[in-house]
């Protein structure tokens, strides 16, 4: 990917959620000491929410974006300047889960929704286990983050987005360890409520 194309769709990104849905993060301070590695894992409303962590960290990001979304023309080009990775629906998601393993030892910070799909509701769903193989394989410290807004910006199904207000909220990073993936991952969700309670 260009470095040059990345920062111009930052910045202009950037601009556009500060003028249009009145972007506002809180708890910047968290990213002061996050160190080569990390996995940011946030609650998922809308198809905005990677784009929005991708502008509020200070560095460029990964995740995973089922291959259907390069698909489209302009949606395309911009996931993939802020680090889009194709997935396919139908690969088993240990595939999945070790080519995580390999962009976090390279020395990427992943974002992971761990509900798995988004939440059409706004509540936030059960996590999967996926995340906690990935902490315990790699050992990167944990990121919670709660988007609030994002879902009634852009909605499951909706055709237009709503110009709301859409908040950040970024957790203290959390490092659990041991095998049990069920228990990281729900520690890490009990993370995300907490902010969202804020």
């Amino acid at each position: 990917m260009s470095s040059f194309l990345y920062l111009c769709a930052r910045f202009l990104g950037k601009i556009l959620f500060k003028t249009l849905f009145r972007l506002e993060v809180k708890g910047k301070e968290n990213l002061a000491d996050i160190g080569r590695i990390c996995i940011i894992s946030s609650n998922h409303e809308s198809y905005l929410d990677p784009l929005i962590l991708g502008l509020i960290f200070p560095r460029r990001l990964r995740y995973f974006s089922k291959k259907e979304m390069f698909s489209i023309p302009v949606l395309s080009f911009l996931i993939r300047q802020f680090g889009a990775i194709p997935i396919d629906r139908d690969e088993s998601s240990s595939i999945t889960m070790r080519q995580g393993v390999r962009v976090i030892r390279d020395g990427d910070w992943l974002v992971i929704f761990p509900e798995g799909t988004r939440s059409k509701t706004r509540e936030l769903l059960a996590p999967k286990e996926g995340l906690g193989f990935l902490h315990y394989k790699t050992g990167a410290p944990i990121i919670p983050v709660y988007i609030s807004g994002a879902g009634r910006a852009l909605p499951v199904g909706a055709k237009f987005i709503r110009f709301t207000k859409i908040k950040v909220f970024i957790g203290e990073k959390i490092s659990i360890g041991g095998k049990d993936y069920k228990y990281t991952a729900e520690k890490v969700m009990e993370a995300i409520k907490g902010l969202k309670e804020r």
